[in-house]
């Protein structure tokens, strides 16, 4: 996102920041490696985008500005759509919107035209708008939208909802303009989202060779291989597929399409990775195979560790999300494994389970249901010892 917002020609950057706000600032710094100039600014409690905005208003004070929600992945072009767009109207602001199936799930866009907004409302009950046009998240505002603000009442959910002030900027009589993008938009609001979105940078990568490939390993369309990483003899890697720093990937492995192997991570022999993210140091020794499936750092799986992603009744897998089982509509769909987990020998995890944080499964179990954090899963047995003789 920053170097799109780099590329359309915006240098000066101001993140919201709260949730893990250490790893990004350390990761990010000032913004020198990536060209642009950061500022961080602390939202100290969670009450909604519109409350996020409140707090840079003094760096804004008389400026015309572009927002956009941090986890959302979008095209280059749809932004500068916006600020082309920006500089042709006399709107007092613009708004992103994207054609979904399912508009309840975002704030819903009506328009009197076809471009000029008459209503935004926020996740509407499902049926109950004539509109399939959601929010996008990416907004081109004046220094107005901080009164408007300021005048909105708090939500049901406890928030300053941005749409509620947008809307009473409608009210109030500003014109406040719809662009519809037409290239790739992905909001990464749900955990297999990580994958759609790992799918789309790995698409616009192009093959480059930094570590070391032994003879007898192969490499099929655009790989990526970093420096200090080695591909050992008989490993098989089908791009795209990224492989990061100083990993040790083999012998004899498989990497099928649209993988990401963190740095420092080994993936040892006989074993088989298709579709999946893999964050920094995991270790994945041998015989295992993990599919579909986004694997946090610090991650050891034990020997024969298989993270099962399709159904035997073929149905499109399910998970639970804040309490709720929301179907993901794909029919191949692994495991989401949380930091410095740990597996046992022959550990199976069914399609669509959640990990937590710091949790062990035993040697042998089968994981049906999501596991909490800081939770150790054991298989009970009863062991019978008999005489034998051999014949």
């Amino acid at each position: 996102t920053i170097i799109n917002l780099r590329e359309s020609g915006i240098r000066d950057i101001i993140i919201v920041v709260h949730h893990l706000k250490e790893k990004i600032t350390e990761y990010l710094g000032d913004g020198t490696k990536f060209g642009v100039s950061i500022t961080y600014v602390e939202q100290p409690d969670l009450l909604g985008t519109g409350d996020a905005l409140l707090y840079v208003e003094k760096y804004l004070h008389g400026s015309d500005f572009l927002m956009l929600y941090g986890d959302l992945l979008t095209h280059k072009d749809n932004i500068t759509c916006l600020l082309s767009e920006y500089k042709k109207t006399n709107a007092t602001a613009i708004v992103a919107g994207i054609k979904v199936e399912d508009v309840s799930q975002f704030a819903a866009i009506i328009t009197y035209d076809g471009k000029k907004i008459s209503k935004i409302i926020e996740k509407p009950v499902k049926g109950s708008v004539n509109s399939n046009i959601a929010n996008a998240g990416i907004y081109i505002f004046n220094d107005q939208i901080f009164d408007h603000l300021k005048s909105t009442s708090i939500s049901e959910r406890g928030e300053v909802e941005l749409p509620d002030a947008i809307q009473r900027m409608i009210n109030d009589g500003k014109t406040v303009n719809l662009i519809e993008l037409k290239k790739w938009w992905i909001d990464i609001g749900r955990p297999w989202d990580i994958l759609e979105a790992n799918k789309i940078i790995l698409e616009r990568k192009s093959h480059k060779i930094d570590g070391f490939v032994e003879r007898g390993a192969t490499l099929h369309g655009p790989v990526i291989i970093e420096k200090g990483a080695i591909i050992r003899s008989g490993v098989y890697i089908i791009g795209p597929a990224l492989i990061m720093k100083n990993a040790d990937i083999g012998p004899n492995t498989f990497i099928r399409p649209y993988t990401t192997i963190g740095e420092n991570s080994r993936i040892g022999n006989a074993c088989e990775i298709k579709n999946s993210v893999l964050f920094d140091n995991v270790h994945i020794a041998h015989l295992s195979y993990v599919g579909d499936s986004v694997i946090g750092s610090n991650v050891n799986f034990g020997a024969g560790t298989i993270t099962a992603n399709l159904r035997l009744d073929d149905k499109t897998i399910k998970m639970t999300i804040k309490g709720q089982r929301i179907d993901t509509r794909r029919r191949k769909l692994g495991a989401f494994i949380g930091d410095n987990v740990k597996t046992g020998i022959n550990a199976m995890l069914m399609p669509g389970v959640i990990i937590g944080n710091n949790s062990a499964i035993g040697p042998g179990v089968v994981i049906y249901k999501d596991v909490p954090p800081n939770t150790l899963v054991l298989k009970k047995e009863d062991i019978v010892l008999k005489e034998w003789k051999l014949l």
